[in-house]
């Protein structure tokens, strides 16, 4: 019994990039009823509905009605809808991409088209109208699709295209709005920043602790937070992570903390990301704190992968060790950034973007980090990372990374290490928003 649903990474719902690019269709299916045409692969009973009860003939007895497809709420229905509509697209003509299964390549006499799946949502980019419209209309034959025409809402993030400037701009503004109402926040005084003082500790004294219906406010509003801060926005990434930590017993000092980062939100309503033409090059900055984290004294890992000028994946997490030296810490991070960015390199390739994509620059701003990784020699003090140490060495050999120096100042990734004050934090926003990556590997820092 599967009760895996197959969906994609958030990464390959940034298809503005390539979309900008290229000059791309850009259209958007929905799916009506998804579940209902999944064949269930298992014998699965359920109740009879309330005044639809039908009695045993010969005793009497209850009865109970076996399935013959999915239902909403079952547990199998997201992977047997998967297992339903990935033939369909695949006899179409598409291929589905090893580095994501959700993503699918249509490549046929001079017309390619990219599509997309999420559950029931289909996002289309082509460069053939005639082809795209024959994909459609074999979709909607076997299933009852909304055609929605150019791509304009998905999940949450409203898409705006720009074909004159070249540009497609994804923001959240109606959805963190509803977060605001929601929580009674939309007349808050904004900040200018989302992190609240320094790194809270999860230990907080028992008369603190919220209440049952606090403790449920908090973990809605963290909830909230999160899906916003892996779908668009970056600037909370590490302000949400420090609040998801004391989730099952929060206090009244990270309810404080969750407001001020609500408030933030609503000075920041219409905070977008634009990808520009002209920057179709992959770049990715690594960083970490050490020892941050108040109670077990862990480091924090960030990175941030630009395309076409704009973020295109980005996460800032605790590292699962305890790292020993800020160059440990490092090690780690940037073996987290490089499995990242040989992702989104295998993934680009696949999808036939050519071969500048086949080796990747990774930015780090801690010279140590680079002197180990550039020293065949190994050491007693390297040897517990042995693994992490091992895998980026392979990665730079191989020529599928390379490795470069980039100051702490202006690194980006930093945006995911620490909270900041209120200079220091748009500088950074500075440097994202204003980001030019043919002007940057050319000029300032290649080779390095």
């Amino acid at each position: 019994m599967s009760l895996v649903c197959v969906i994609f990474r958030f990464y390959s719902l940034r298809v503005g990039a390539p979309t900008v690019e290229f000059n791309l269709i850009f259209d958007q299916m929905d799916v009506s009823t998804a579940f209902l045409y999944a064949d269930i692969q298992e014998e699965v009973f359920v109740e009879q509905p309330p005044g639809f009860e039908v009695k045993d003939k010969e005793d009497g007895g209850d009865m109970v009605m076996k399935l013959n497809k999915s239902l909403y709420g079952l547990a199998q229905s997201p992977g047997n809808w998967f297992n339903t509509i990935d033939p369909v697209i695949v006899e179409i003509g598409f291929v589905a991409l090893k580095s994501d299964p959700c993503v699918y390549l249509y490549d046929h006499n001079g017309a390619k088209i990219y599509l997309t799946l999420y559950v029931d949502d289909l996002l289309l980019a082509g460069n053939d109208s005639d082809a795209i419209s024959m994909v459609k209309g074999k979709l909607q034959k076997r299933f009852k699709m909304t055609d929605l025409g150019e791509a304009s809402l998905v999940l949450g993030m409203e898409i705006r295209r720009d074909r004159e400037a070249n540009t497609l701009t994804i923001s959240q503004e109606a959805y963190c709005k509803s977060i605001l109402e929601r929580f009674g926040m939309s007349g808050s005084k904004p900040t200018s920043t989302p992190g609240y003082g320094s790194e809270i500790s999860n230990i907080q004294p028992e008369d603190t602790l919220l209440d049952e219906k606090e403790t449920r406010k908090y973990q809605g509003i963290v909830g909230s937070l999160m899906y916003i801060a892996q779908v668009l926005r970056y600037d909370i990434m590490y302000a949400t992570g420090q609040l998801a930590r004391p989730m099952a017993k929060p206090s009244k000092v990270h309810m404080v903390a969750a407001k001020h980062t609500l408030r933030y939100l609503a000075g920041t309503i219409d905070f977008s990301i634009t990808y520009k033409k002209g920057g179709f090059k992959l770049a990715t900055f690594s960083d970490s704190n050490w020892a941050n984290n108040p109670d077990n004294g862990k480091s924090t890992s960030s990175y941030l992968t630009m395309l076409a000028n704009a973020p295109m994946s980005f996460r800032s997490g605790l590292q699962g060790l305890t790292a020993m030296s800020t160059m440990e810490a490092e090690l780690v991070a940037s073996a987290l950034a490089m499995k990242e960015a040989v992702f989104c390199s295998n993934m680009m390739t696949e999808l036939g973007f050519g071969k500048e994509f086949a080796q990747l620059p990774v930015y780090c701003d801690n010279t140590a980090t680079l002197h180990a990784l550039g020293n065949r020699s190994f050491s007693s003090r390297t040897k517990h990372i042995a693994l992490r140490f091992f895998f980026i060495r392979e990665l730079v050999t191989e020529g599928k990374i390379s490795i470069h120096y980039f100051p702490t100042e202006d690194n980006l990734a930093d945006i995911g290490t620490k909270h900041f004050n209120k200079h220091r934090f748009e500088h950074l926003m500075d440097l994202i928003n204003n980001f030019d990556v043919n002007e940057f590997t050319a000029v300032e820092y290649k080779g390095k």
